[in-house]
């Protein structure tokens, strides 16, 4: 199995929108780079459970959400092999 973080990533970015916040004010309050958080929103790179939760708790969204759907189409695919 392997997890989608381009899904992770837009719903990521679409919180922040929703916030009306740029990328650089959430990397500055999550002490890192706004390039590598910009990564992170495109899904070019893996970020951990810990740094989720952080992002999930500055963009007052439950983490849930930010990871919702990132496994469906592994999951389609499992379904599909088991029949």
């Amino acid at each position: 199995m392997s997890v989608s973080y381009k899904v992770i990533g837009r719903h990521i970015q679409e919180a922040r929108k929703r916030m009306k916040l740029t990328q650089r004010e959430i990397a500055e309050k999550l002490n890192m780079s706004d390039t590598y958080y910009g990564k992170i929103e495109r899904g070019e790179c893996r970020t951990n459970l810990e740094r989720l939760a952080q992002i999930s708790v500055l963009l007052n969204v439950p983490l849930e959400d930010l990871i919702s759907g990132c496994m469906e189409k592994c999951a389609e695919n499992i379904q599909r092999d088991r029949a």
